[in-house]
């Protein structure tokens, strides 16, 4: 099987302008324009968002969708899993991701080498890069993978314990224990998180997520051992459903 479209899925909340950011850069740094689709999970109340996306004209209309959300407190799996169940792209040739509207794509071509890192794992890998901030080799805070490796967790897309925080750490946990993930670091997709002085979104929706990233860091020691007893079930299946194998070295 060929994989041929990469589906951009992105949670937003009132960030218009970093959200316009993260578009134009991921259509104007990619190779084929063609193979792109968004998959835009938005409040209902978000009234300046819709606007904006229905105004944009960096997308054709049949390349990008809009998911409603109606949520009174910030929750990324659920958003994610929305994204991930109710595209309407979804295809076993699609790319599926993980992505910040706080995320802003560098590299020309970046979407022809993910393609290429894609087919030429038939699909199983879980694959990131460079962020030029903090995580770079060492988290996955965006993410590349494909339904064949969802599915062979047999779980959803996303771990829904946690609202904010963990599961980028459970996805690169999965990509260390089944010797699937692969870092890019010539591809940069520049992370403009809110911790970040240089440029971060430290804005409304940044502060509204605190209370959340706060829960998930004062039980950092439970958390921890919760994230790596998750990922280990999904690794086991993934490698139960052939792709991978266990890595001894971790």
């Amino acid at each position: 099987m060929e994989y041929t479209t990469i589906n951009l899925m992105l949670p937003t909340f009132h960030r218009v302008d970093r959200l316009e950011q993260f578009i134009e850069s991921a259509v104007r740094t990619a190779t084929n324009k063609g193979a792109l689709r968004f998959t835009f999970v938005v409040n209902i109340d978000d009234a300046e968002t819709r606007k904006y996306l229905d105004e944009q004209a960096h997308i054709p209309a049949d390349h990008f969708c809009i998911i409603d959300e109606d949520t009174d407190q910030p929750n990324l799996p659920y958003y994610f899993n929305k994204a991930y169940d109710c595209t309407p792209f979804a295809s076993d040739n699609e790319v599926v991701t993980m992505l910040g509207d706080d995320m802003v794509f560098l590299t020309t071509g970046w979407d022809v080498a993910v393609l290429a890192e894609v087919n030429a794992a038939n699909g199983a890998i879980v694959l990131h890069c460079n962020d030029a901030y903090i995580a770079r080799e060492k988290l996955c805070v965006n993410l590349f993978t494909t339904r064949r490796v969802v599915r062979a967790t047999t779980r959803e897309f996303m771990c829904t314990r946690f609202h904010t925080e963990m599961i980028d750490v459970i996805w690169h946990l999965v990509g260390r224990y089944t010797n699937l993930l692969k870092y890019r670091d010539d591809i940069v997709i520049q992370h403009n998180h809110g911790s970040n002085v240089n440029g971060g979104a430290r804005d409304a929706t940044f502060f509204r997520m605190a209370p959340l990233r706060e829960m998930a860091n004062n039980d950092h020691a439970n958390n921890k051992w919760w994230t790596h007893a998750y990922a280990t079930y999904n690794a086991a299946k993934i490698i139960a459903a052939g792709m991978g194998s266990w890595n001894n070295l971790i």
